[in-house]
């Protein structure tokens, strides 16, 4: 079964395309795990959000609300 783009009526095109970037089927994303108690990044790849979540898991970091997690997005406006 085909997956279908979520969409945001009355979205102006710039942030479309940003939309269009952050969409779970895209592949291969990178996300950031970012501890800023500790001053420390972690990168990995990931097809989507639960993968990434699933890998923040895996890692059983302490303290895991210390954590914030990033998506990096392909297109920027600017």
């Amino acid at each position: 079964m085909a997956k279908t783009k979520p969409t945001i009526a009355n979205l102006d095109p710039e942030l479309d395309s940003i939309q269009d970037s952050l969409s779970d089927d895209l592949s291969s994303n990178t996300y950031m795990f970012m501890n800023r108690k500790r001053n420390l990044q972690v990168y990995v790849d990931a097809d989507g959000w639960d993968e990434a979540h699933d890998k923040f898991d895996t890692c059983q970091f302490q303290n895991p609300n210390d954590w914030e997690m990033y998506l990096k997005v392909k297109q920027r406006s600017n």
